[in-house]
């Protein structure tokens, strides 16, 4: 009688083929909500002020534009809306910086308020310096609280919480420095912004917008003293302005200075979503012409960021839909030629609207003729340099 075979070993476990059961989606708590909520307020927050801020400046105007540019080639690479407003998560710790440091100078503000009108009204009496020596003790501890909140992370919790972010400070002296270590967590956080990035496609994209618009411009300018030429210049502006639309997304998409003059590219793109680039251009221009308001005076040099906030959330509409149109027009194929005319009949009378507001704007601005070339809805996105 023959011995039984001994039994053959057991195949692999093969994971990929177990069919598991199906789970049902995880259920977003009203709580994460919240949180994503906040944490979007804070980011629109922290990049409106830091854009507003750098835009009131000289030079660093064009970080506002490499940053608009920016944000419309993510939307033509088809990188997806979450991710067309670049820094929005790095600057919502900025915007809960200034959120919090807004709440913990509220006292500070009244008590000031009541000084002064102590001061006013009863100048020297014992009120008064009273009210003054605890302005200036206030002022102090809230200065170096918001200096250890700022250190600590500047979470919006974190300025909320004094005794805890003091308990911290403490804790961090005990262990060893802590400036030095603040000190180059900063410069990490500055190094991962990518500026040098953001001001190289500022500048190409200004000098690209430039030269797509100087010899209209120039045009429309000379009809002070001769009227042909400005009615010239008008309609070359109005032929332009859907070309630079279309040249500027195709740049910033690329991120080559060469693709905003590559005609037959740009020419092909239009054609192949007429009513989206459509739809672009009369948002940009509907949304510049308010603006226009803003140049009759000069802007005190200090109150420069109010004016330039108007201006960057009044472009940042038509840049991503321009981006948007981009990315559409990268199917194969052309578009009807019933929808490419619709495309123009909705895009010239839109640009012959702001061609007609910038050509009299230069008898309101305080700039006069030079004005027409700031073009704040595609150079710098703001009238004032």
């Amino acid at each position: 009688m023959q011995p039984a075979p001994p039994p053959s070993p057991l195949p692999p476990l093969d994971l990929a083929a177990v069919a598991l059961p199906d789970l049902p989606p995880a259920r977003r708590r009203p709580r994460d909500l919240l949180a994503r909520a906040w944490t979007g307020l804070c980011g629109a927050v922290g990049l409106l002020a830091c854009l507003s801020a750098l835009a009131a400046i000289p030079v660093l105007q064009l970080l506002t534009l490499g940053w608009l540019l920016e944000a419309e080639g993510r939307l033509g690479r088809g990188e997806g809306l979450r991710a067309a407003l670049p820094g929005l998560a790095r600057a919502a710790r900025v915007g809960a910086a200034l959120l919090g440091l807004m709440v913990i100078a509220t006292p500070w503000l009244v008590l000031r308020g009541y000084a002064r009108d102590a001061a006013l009204l009863d100048p020297g009496s014992d009120v008064a310096r009273e009210l003054a020596r605890w302005t200036l003790a206030v002022g102090a501890l809230t200065a170096a609280h918001g200096a250890l909140a700022v250190a600590r992370g500047g979470r919006f919790v974190h300025f909320l919480r004094p005794l805890s972010t003091w308990a911290w400070a403490m804790r961090g002296v005990a262990r060893g420095p802590v400036l030095w270590p603040s000190v180059a967590a900063a410069r990490a956080w500055l190094g991962a912004l990518r500026l040098p990035h953001y001001l190289g496609l500022g500048t190409q994209g200004l000098v690209a917008g430039f030269v797509w618009l100087a010899l209209p411009t120039a045009l429309l300018a000379a009809g002070g003293k001769a009227p042909g030429l400005a009615l010239l210049g008008a309609l070359l502006l109005v032929l332009v302005l859907p070309w630079l639309l279309a040249a500027q997304a195709r740049l910033a998409a690329e991120g080559r200075f060469a693709a905003a003059f590559e005609l037959g590219e740009v020419r092909r793109r239009l054609a192949r979503a007429p009513l989206a680039h459509a739809l672009a251009l009369v948002v940009t221009l509907a949304l510049a012409l308010p603006l226009f308001l803003l140049k009759v005076e000069p802007v005190p040099r200090d109150a420069l960021w109010l004016p330039a906030a108007f201006f960057l959330v009044a472009a940042v509409p038509g840049r991503l839909l321009a981006g948007w149109a981009h990315a559409r027009a990268a199917r194969p194929g052309r578009a009807h030629p019933v929808l490419r005319l619709a495309g123009a009949a909705v895009a010239l009378p839109a640009g012959a609207a702001y061609v007609f507001v910038l050509a009299f704007s230069q008898l309101f601005s305080w700039y006069g003729a030079t004005s027409l070339f700031a073009h704040h809805a595609f150079l710098l996105p703001v009238a004032f340099y």
